[in-house]
């Protein structure tokens, strides 16, 4: 017989390696390493205290906002902005959110409005041993090309 590992790829029950030990039961990750349990906001262009080490940063994004706890449901939000091509970003998130360890819940591409040409929303969600955290992606290409392009805005909220 055969029995399913954490990404849902057949293992074959004869073999020794470590997949072997797994159930059909999703991998329930430790809780994230964080530099700090409050967020806090040292400047504007600095990322919070708390920012956890599976969230990824697009290569030479600016830092451009960072708020602590700006709804009641988000932790934070932080935005960034870089000068490069919208599908290339949305194709970077896409591919490093899933070799972070992410389950992407909705991808969808959102209605234009306001200065965007183009607006894509990225949702993905982490199981951990106290909570389960999803992270909020917004990927916005602005219509004139100002403040360098790109802006990414992210959020993470926790249950």
């Amino acid at each position: 017989t055969q029995r399913r590992n954490e990404i849902d790829t057949p293992v074959d029950s004869n073999s020794n390696s470590e997949a072997d030990t797994n159930t059909n039961e999703p991998t329930i990750l430790p809780d994230p390493t964080r530099s700090s349990d409050t967020c806090t906001v040292v400047s504007q262009n600095t990322l919070p205290t708390n920012w956890p080490n599976d969230f990824m940063l697009y290569p030479g994004a600016t830092v451009t906002s960072v708020k602590c706890a700006p709804t009641s449901a988000d932790l934070y939000e932080v935005r960034t902005i870089a000068k490069a091509d919208f599908d290339s970003v949305v194709s970077y998130f896409e591919a490093q959110v899933v070799n972070a360890g992410w389950t992407i819940t909705d991808n969808a591409d959102n209605d234009l409005y306001d200065t965007y040409s183009a607006y894509k929303l990225l949702n993905a969600e982490k199981k951990h041993t106290n909570s389960t955290r999803q992270m909020i992606l917004d990927i916005r290409e602005r219509l004139d090309g100002s403040d360098g392009g790109v802006e990414v805005i992210y959020r993470e909220r926790e249950w």
